[in-house]
């Protein structure tokens, strides 16, 4: 049987974490009072509890209730009855004060929704009958005029007909936005209900272990108390849900009941016996073939005394390929460690509840997509070494590209197979990050952008390719024809600072949009990490004393500002005066030692430039080989960013008790403040 604590910890709203009872303490306080009964052996003497209450302060511009108990015929040790209860008190006024708050929030959510609900309505019916009387003299009297043909007659007639604040242009707009706004209402409301309810056991299950302990009569007394408290008791919200519900039918379902849940309650998919299977048969495929590559690896390198072939021609693909493998594998682990410590990361990308991908449905791809790759590169080795003679030219350049395309079709088919919303989701988020200075960024716009800045190799690896290939190189396999070309090299320094102009200018548009300083801040740090990328890469091409400098200083200046930011500003770490110290105040992991780590390896993981400087040999002297795994180390290090990243988004959205998403009403004049 699940203790309820347990329980209460996975049915709570995490953004509401310090709002519900502190049932955790409570009990240790209950466990205090165990312990002093059974070091001192009293008896227990029944005593009476009464609950006074009387407004004392306001709280959201409403009176507030405070509760206080006073212990009749108190027992020898009730100094720690009367701490107990006092922590009760304190928690009941706390839930009492944020539940009157966000009621209050939604019922001038209501009102606002209410009031565009009302002017949307007026003016559509203001357009209906002026269409209709323009549209009557064209009409046969035989014919009924169909709601579909008057919306598309709407689409494109009188789109500057005015009527007060809204404008026909406005109301196909609106007509999209509505479902959204009232489907966030409405969970809105459902989860301060929930809230309610939990609260509710969670007194009743505490009161009752304490009776259990003490063998007092408290919890019929207390109970009685909260059962009238303004939480547990006020129907506002309830009224609000049945509103929220006739609105849906009437406007949105087609007065179909059954459809309401559909849209406010979606179903969340729980791994297959059959997902499961292909999971298990896909890494034993991927673990054979990873074993069975290096070694034709390794002999490979015994029969060619020269420089292998093979890297020559498969390793551009190869590590494209396998770099974004590694990066879905490192996100994978991000939704398994989201999900297992309770972030809530599909409030924090917006996704729509229901259609988000599981760690199950990412491991999948991901396995049956490695075996895919693992099975191209085996192919051309096992050529290459003689084992099987091919009977036609099987050279590791063609292999790679049918490969390519699979990867690259299984991406952008239109057709709904292979998760079809989440990457019509992952293309838009693309285009709004290519786009950056046109669109309004949002989380996941610039969550995005990050990650392509730790695929920079990635995208030099893609721009060398599509030379390779487009050119026709590969048909006289000239691997060095790309290299040589001045246009080429000229185009490696914009792939080279793309993702960084892509942030920079996202964080243009912040600033414009929201005119917070620190988003300026913020794009210094990319436009530092451009400004050394292009140092670095001159440097590489132009060995002088000038350049080296240049060079040296600019990659210090990124790498102290990157490091700063990240531990700082993304991360919230490096607090002072706090109980964690050098940490922040509220962290989700027991384990701070998990945190100096982290930002240990950060700061690591931020010096690759140090190689580019000193020349290191490092496994091997293949340029190829050390920039691969100088970016593998990259992505790894964004994968432990990303965790503490979100970590650090989450409960900030916790101290704003921000539970549902802020969606922009279609009329703004209209728009009255709820905060």
């Amino acid at each position: 049987m699940v203790k309820f604590q347990k329980q209460l910890e996975g049915q709570l709203v995490h953004e509401w974490k310090d709002a519900y009872l502190n049932y955790k303490q409570l009990k240790k306080d209950l466990h205090q009072i165990k312990e002093k009964q059974i070091n001192q052996h009293e008896n227990n003497q029944e005593s009476s509890i009464k609950v006074m209450y009387h407004v004392k302060s306001k709280a959201c511009d409403v009176q507030e209730d405070v509760y206080e108990t006073i212990l009749l015929e108190s027992r020898l040790d009730s100094e720690l009855d009367k701490i107990f209860f006092a922590r009760l008190d304190a928690q009941l006024n706390m839930i009492n004060k944020f539940y009157k708050c966000k009621e209050e929030e939604y019922i001038l959510w209501e009102n606002q929704l209410r009031s565009q609900m009302s002017s949307f309505l007026k003016t559509h019916s203001s357009i209906y009958y002026q269409t209709m009387n323009k549209v009557s003299s064209k009409v046969d009297n035989n014919d009924t005029f169909q709601k579909g043909k008057f919306m598309e007659k709407t689409k494109t007639n009188d789109r500057k007909w005015c009527d007060g604040n809204i404008c026909k242009r406005n109301l196909q707009h609106a007509s999209k936005m509505w479902p959204g706004e009232f489907i966030e209402f409405y969970k809105g409301l459902k989860l301060l209900r929930k809230f309610s309810s939990l609260n509710t056991a969670a007194f009743g299950k505490i009161l009752k272990k304490y009776d259990k302990i003490t063998g007092q009569c408290a919890r019929s007394t207390y109970l009685r108390v909260v059962e009238c408290s303004h939480f547990a008791s006020s129907n506002k919200v309830s009224k609000l849900i049945d509103k929220a519900e006739l609105v849906f039918i009437e406007h949105f379902t087609k007065d179909n009941p059954s459809k309401v849940m559909t849209y406010v309650r979606p179903i969340h998919k729980s791994p297959t016996h059959v997902k499961t299977f292909f999971l298990g048969i896909f890494s034993g495929c991927s673990i054979s073939l990873l074993m069975i590559f290096f070694i034709l690896i390794i002999v490979e390198h015994t029969v060619e005394s020269s420089k292998s072939p093979y890297i020559q021609y498969s390793f551009p693909i190869c590590s494209t390929l396998s770099l974004f493998l590694l990066h879905m594998y490192m996100y994978a682990c991000n939704l398994y460690l989201w999900k297992r410590v309770g972030i809530n990361h599909v409030f924090i990308f917006e996704i729509t509840p229901g259609t988000e991908l599981s760690f199950y449905d990412i491991m999948l791809l991901n396995m049956g997509l490695t075996t895919l790759l693992l099975g191209g590169m085996i192919i051309p080795l096992i050529f290459l070494t003689n084992v099987i003679k091919a009977p036609i030219y099987m050279g590791s350049d063609i292999i790679m590209l049918p490969i390519f395309m699979t990867f690259l079709a299984l991406l952008v088919l239109p057709f709904k197979i292979c998760y079809r919303s989440t990457r019509l989701a992952f293309l838009r988020c693309l285009g709004h990050t290519i786009c950056s200075p046109f669109y309004k960024v949002t989380f996941s716009d610039f969550f995005l952008a990050d990650q392509l800045t730790s695929q920079v190799t990635t995208l030099r690896n893609l721009g060398y390719a599509s030379c390779y290939y487009i050119g026709g190189y590969f048909r006289t396999h000239d691997i060095n024809a790309c290299t040589k070309s001045l246009l080429f090299n000229d185009f490696l320094y914009i792939i080279s600072v793309l993702p960084y102009w892509w942030r920079l200018m996202q964080c243009l548009r912040r600033w414009i949009d929201e005119r917070d300083k620190s988003h300026i801040a913020n794009g210094g740090k990319y436009l530092s990490a451009l400004l050394a990328v292009l140092m670095r890469i001159t440097f590489e091409r132009n060995d002088s004393l000038q350049w080296l400098t240049l060079f040296i200083l600019s990659s210090i200046l990124a790498t102290l500002y990157q490091t700063y930011w990240d531990i700082v500003i993304d991360w919230g770490l490096f607090q002072q005066n706090i109980p964690n110290p050098w940490l922040r105040e509220k962290l989700i992991l027991k384990q701070k030692f998990i945190y100096f780590i982290c930002m240990g390896i950060n700061t690591i993981l931020r010096l690759p430039w140090l190689h580019s400087l000193l020349h290191l040999q490092i496994i091997t002297s293949s340029q190829q080989v050390i920039d691969f795994i100088f970016a593998c180390l990259e992505v790894i290090r964004r994968g432990l960013w990303n965790f503490i990243r979100l970590e650090n988004e989450h409960l900030n959205n916790g101290d704003k008790h921000k539970e549902v998403q802020d969606i922009s009403l279609p009329f703004k004049d209209l728009e009255i403040s709820i905060f």
